[in-house]
């Protein structure tokens, strides 16, 4: 993996196809091995006899150096190639057959090797330096201001009493995940987490806008974004009041909403919007158990379930509209904590974190229950009548 990459990059116009230059082909590392029409290229523990050696460090002086024209090698892939030849030219991939392209890292391979040498003072820094820079890109009149904690870092055009609130309901609740999900890392996440706050409707549609490139639904007032890199790991809101209406949880609930959404995509893997928002709310709960906006959910679960003819679609992505997945999914995750316990939940979202699909899941957690009883038996539950 040391000189994949280089090779690939460098020698690919001549070379990378299935019938490369003088039958030479870097489109696996099996062609490689192969060598050329004029014998073996690379030959292990053997730097004088391997062609390709000869060639980069221009031994030969009757022979065209390699790569030719003015394209230039690098010292450290001059040494990595020696050293790759004189310990045997072995492969460190998974598959001698794979394509050869495939080791070389993308940008995001890099940017997310540079993240993983971070220290965790070095992530925090460079997390409110990313914060920041998104900001000025959607905001640059506005001079923000910030709160920091252990575990926060929390952001906006709000005033700082009202940032410094945020801050504590945030710690406040990530005891709460750390509590229920058993996590013992140092920070939940890397470089902090970012919870950005705007006054105004406008500062939050204008983010949605210039940074994911979307419209904002009406009932959209807040969310998540956490990538596995953690390059990025933040929320945003709209500060919504702390006035609770059917229409509004109020500004509590809908941090420790998104916040939960947040603290689930760690792991990178996509989880159902279903999940996410009804662990979220969920949570936010029992924080407000009289909660007029939360206690409305039911009604609005049975409502948007009327137009399912097979009850084990609600599980699938695209089923429900934004304004309705949150419903949903809040009476969804209720009723599979009450029917078989918190522990056992978590276990199935571990299992989804993992990369376990919904069905495969419920199965292997569950069971004897499997996808299409369980929903049928949640709808139940809602309506009091088999359907």
């Amino acid at each position: 993996k040391d000189v994949a990459p280089t090779l690939t990059t460098l020698c690919a116009t001549c070379h990378g196809g299935r019938n490369g230059r003088g039958g030479f082909s870097l489109a696996t590392f099996e062609s490689l091995l192969r060598g050329s029409d004029s014998g073996r290229v690379v030959l292990p523990g053997n730097l004088e006899g391997s062609i390709i050696w000869r060639r980069v460090a221009a031994l030969d002086k009757d022979k065209q150096k390699m790569p030719p024209g003015n394209r230039r090698i690098t010292r450290e892939f001059y040494n990595s190639l020696r050293t790759w030849i004189q310990e045997g030219a072995k492969f460190d991939g998974e598959s001698a057959t794979v394509a050869m392209q495939s080791l070389v890292p993308t940008d995001e391979d890099m940017k997310a090797a540079m993240l993983a040498k971070l220290s965790p003072g070095e992530f925090n820094d460079f997390r409110e330096k990313r914060i920041d820079e998104l900001w000025e890109r959607v905001s640059n009149d506005d001079r923000p201001r910030f709160v920091k904690t252990d575990e926060f870092f929390v952001y906006g055009d709000v005033p700082a009493t009202r940032l410094q609130q945020v801050a504590e309901w945030a710690d406040e609740h990530g005891r709460q995940l750390r509590t229920m999900f058993g996590e013992k890392s140092p920070q939940l996440f890397k470089g902090r987490l970012a919870v950005v706050v705007f006054k105004e409707r406008f500062g939050y549609t204008e983010w949605n806008q210039v940074i994911h490139n979307r419209q904002t639904p009406r009932a959209m007032t807040g969310h998540s974004v956490v990538t596995q890199s953690f390059e990025d790991a933040y929320i945003v809101l709209q500060d919504v009041g702390d006035v609770v209406t059917p229409d509004s949880a109020g500004m509590k609930i809908q941090l420790i909403d998104h916040m939960t959404g947040a603290f689930l995509k760690r792991s990178g893997s996509r989880l159902p919007q279903w999940l996410v928002r009804g662990v979220g709310l969920t949570l936010a709960a029992k924080a407000d158990a009289k909660n007029e906006h939360i206690a409305g959910l039911k009604s609005g679960a049975v409502e948007a379930l009327q137009g399912i003819t097979k009850p084990e679609d609600l599980f699938a992505d695209g089923t429900f509209s934004p304004q309705q997945v949150g419903a949903v999914g809040y009476t969804l995750v209720t009723f599979m904590i009450k029917a078989g316990g918190g522990t056992r939940f978590v276990l199935f979202v571990r299992n989804l974190q993992k990369g376990t699909g919904v069905a495969a899941s419920v199965k292997a957690i569950y069971a004897p229950t499997d996808l299409k009883r369980l929903a049928a038996a949640y709808v139940q539950s809602l309506s009091g009548k088999k359907r």
